[in-house]
């Protein structure tokens, strides 16, 4: 939450940050082309859920992501 909060606050003082008026085009490029990603992203994972769902699902679980399972096959818990 406090993260969100600095990140809010260095978006809305981004033209401070940057030495340039209020207002200014530079000042609105960066924050705009984080949104510009994270629209793109939200389209993708629609997408990727409707279509490919079996991928979809398997986000996050990081090795065990190619078996689809979240615990190791043998039963054992890998360190």
């Amino acid at each position: 939450m406090l993260l969100g909060g600095i990140v809010v606050l260095a978006t809305m003082h981004y033209a401070t940050l940057l030495g340039v008026p209020p207002g200014s085009r530079v000042a609105w490029l960066l924050p705009a082309s984080y949104l510009a990603v994270a629209v793109v992203g939200e389209v993708w994972a629609v997408v990727l859920k409707d279509r490919r769902p079996q991928i979809y699902e398997a986000i996050g679980l990081g090795p065990h992501a190619i078996t689809s399972q979240l615990t190791p096959a043998s039963g054992r818990a890998h360190r």
